[in-house]
């Protein structure tokens, strides 16, 4: 897997995230989580006004994009995909 040379430094460190995380990095996952569930949390929460649903979703987002890493094309960045 090739990284995408116009990314940004945080998407290619995003990219080494994935390629670690993929390989079965528990830290690499988190340290994924940590950067972008703030953002995740926040768009839900717009969404559906209701700070339970919103962290609910924000979990359910994870547990989804991380069932589904392997789908990752890396020509986009991780945030974009995510």
């Amino acid at each position: 897997m090739e990284i995408n040379a116009n990314f940004s430094d945080n998407a290619k460190n995003d990219f080494n995230l994935v390629v670690r995380a993929r390989e079965g990095d528990q830290k690499a996952y988190a340290d994924l989580m940590h950067r972008y569930k703030d953002s995740i949390y926040f768009m839900a929460l717009k969404m559906v006004n209701n700070k339970e649903d919103a962290m609910d979703l924000t979990v359910e987002t994870f547990a989804k994009a991380f069932e589904k890493l392997d789908k990752y094309q890396p020509e986009f960045a991780f945030s974009t995909w995510l």
